[in-house]
């Protein structure tokens, strides 16, 4: 899904769009991910996720956050993002990757 955001962000005009990747095992607070109709349960792990990041900001096509569940659009990544895609507690796990760009689409 991050790669869709991307391209359709770029066949838009926009040219600074970014994907980042947070790298597991985290365990996700309050998620809800794409497709499905309830929040996953917290004993899961994630070993991976992927989102868009444009002018310093984060758009996830892939989960709704939070309790009251919200698509994350335009939110910072930290803390905002950070502490309502995982438990804020579990610091050590928050791995986030460099941003890159996809050339590539198959």
């Amino acid at each position: 899904m991050s790669a869709v955001v991307f391209m359709f962000t770029r066949a838009v005009g926009g040219n600074s769009v970014k994907i980042r990747a947070v790298i597991g095992p985290f365990k996700p607070f309050i998620v809800t991910p794409i497709g499905w109709n309830r929040f996953i349960d917290v004993e899961e792990e994630w070993y991976g996720h992927q989102f868009v990041w444009f002018n310093g900001t984060v758009y996830d096509a892939c989960v709704k956050l939070g309790g009251n569940p919200t698509i994350p659009i335009g939110i910072e990544l930290e803390p905002t993002y950070k502490n309502k895609l995982m438990m804020p507690w579990l610091d050590t796990y928050w791995k986030p990757q460099p941003p890159f760009v996809i050339t590539v689409f198959y």
